[in-house]
């Protein structure tokens, strides 16, 4: 696994208050998808099919529920 550093300059206090909110929300989703993973794994683990693979999650099986595109996201109604 590689970590890519990057330092951001935001200007304003108030931009320095976005992106740490950002970088939060950020994290909040990838501790949020890890851990279901994790929960799956051990679902799969203390299953025994030890032969079966869990499937990939991918785009379409992780659902659209709140994307811009499904018309419940404020900025698509009408």
């Amino acid at each position: 696994m590689r970590t890519l550093r990057v330092r951001l300059y935001p200007g304003t206090g108030a931009n320095g208050q976005y992106l740490e909110q950002l970088a939060g929300a950020c994290r909040f989703s990838q501790n949020h998808v890890l851990a279901g993973h994790e929960t799956d794994y051990r679902t799969w683990k203390a299953s025994g099919k030890l032969g079966e693979v869990p499937s990939s999650p991918t785009f379409f099986t992780l659902g659209h529920s709140g994307s811009r595109s499904c018309g419940t996201h404020p900025a698509t109604r009408g």
